[in-house]
């Protein structure tokens, strides 16, 4: 199974359907109020864990399933959606011959781009992936996670559950 993670806009969409695939906000960052000491201005955060969406990915997961974690992490404003984005679509296309998976859905990555108009969250988009867009704005904050898995059959025909997962730095 493959569950991708990843950071939203701030504010989150209301909770899917258990059925529908698309990221699932599992860390929020909270944004609390400024300090100030002497000269310096500090801004206070903290994070609460979405337990409603956590554990709708994890009931897919088998008891006694191995689980392989893939993190991405980066500065602001790296690429880390368009990556997970670019990862998924290779996930969804694995029986593809050779490089074919790469246009299997297009000849652009245009799933979760917001300059073009088209949603990750199936809100306008064909499919279901991390939103991301060019520019100097923030496009996520807090910690995602792909609801669906992806199973990958190892080569001694164990069956290992690959978690992709995005800790952006907030």
């Amino acid at each position: 199974h493959v569950i991708l993670l990843h950071t939203m806009a701030d504010e989150p969409p209301p909770p899917p359907s258990p059925n529908l695939e698309c990221p699932l906000q599992i860390i929020k960052l909270v944004e609390g109020e400024e300090t100030v000491e002497g000269d310096e201005k500090e801004k206070n955060y903290s994070f609460t864990l979405e337990e409603e969406n956590l554990d709708l990915i994890m009931r897919k997961i088998p008891d006694g399933m191995k689980v392989s974690v893939i993190s991405v992490v980066g500065n602001f404003r790296t690429g880390k959606s368009f990556l997970l984005t670019f990862m998924l679509r290779f996930l969804r296309n694995r029986g593809c011959e050779g490089d074919d998976w790469q246009t299997a859905e297009g000849e652009c990555l245009l799933e979760g781009n917001q300059n073009a108009g088209i949603g990750g969250n199936g809100e306008g988009g064909a499919h279901h992936s991390f939103e991301w867009r060019g520019g100097h704005e923030r496009m996520t904050t807090g910690i995602w996670m792909y609801s669906e898995p992806f199973i990958h059959e190892s080569d001694d025909n164990r069956h290992l559950d690959v978690l992709g997962a995005l800790h952006p730095r907030v």
